[in-house]
């Protein structure tokens, strides 16, 4: 993962020099106002993707050893769902720290983990995803939606009893629509039932 997100950087700055030596000039080797405001924007975003770089790592290092499925039980996550698709792709099988569930967003402690089901019974960690129920969160003082990782939470009015703010990040899966897309069309639930049968025989 380290690998895919400095590669990102790198192109990034790659994209950044490019863009600074294609600018032309006043005609005496100065950049124009509009032309200079470019050249900002342009260190400005590379910035921000070094950010969510670090921001990326820190989350990965919080949240890797769930890559045990054991390890997220001990943690207190447990099943919460079946494994859920859509036209759009899948997101896996949820389990749920109901112990997490206040009006708060720690980067580092989602409430949803999220796992793809293998041929051979075991759950493979692709991702996390932050909950929040909305009037709770707005009872508890705060006006705006959260947000975390420079991304404004969505809303869901329909999946749950109540409506919740949430955020999915693929922290352990590539996801071609976006690392905080809701859905992920590489997330297969074609293995479901052979979790649910390695359960019922006793196993994990």
């Amino acid at each position: 993962m380290r690998r895919i997100l400095v590669a990102m950087t790198i192109v990034a700055g790659v994209a950044l020099i490019g863009t600074a030596s294609a600018i032309p000039t006043d005609g005496g080797g100065r950049a124009t106002a509009g032309e200079r405001d470019a050249i900002a924007l342009s260190a400005e975003r590379v910035a921000s993707e070094a950010v969510l770089q670090r921001d990326m790592e820190a989350l990965y290092a919080a949240v890797r050893a769930y890559g045990d499925v054991e390890v997220a039980a001990a943690a207190g996550y447990a099943p919460a769902s079946g494994c859920m698709t859509s036209d759009l792709g899948a997101q896996g099988i949820h389990l749920a720290s109901d112990a997490l569930f206040v009006p708060a967003v720690d980067a580092h402690a989602p409430q949803l983990l999220m796992y793809e089901p293998q041929a051979d019974g075991s759950m493979r960690f692709i991702g996390i995803e932050y909950l929040v129920f909305q009037e709770a969160w707005h009872a508890a003082g705060h006006e705006e939606r959260p947000v975390l990782f420079g991304q404004t939470f969505g809303l869901n009015e329909t999946l749950l009893d109540e409506p919740f703010y949430l955020l999915h990040v693929w922290i352990a899966q590539y996801n071609p629509l976006g690392l905080f897309a809701d859905w992920n069309p590489l997330v297969d639930c074609s293995h479901e039932g052979a979790v649910e049968a390695t359960h019922d025989a006793g196993g994990h």
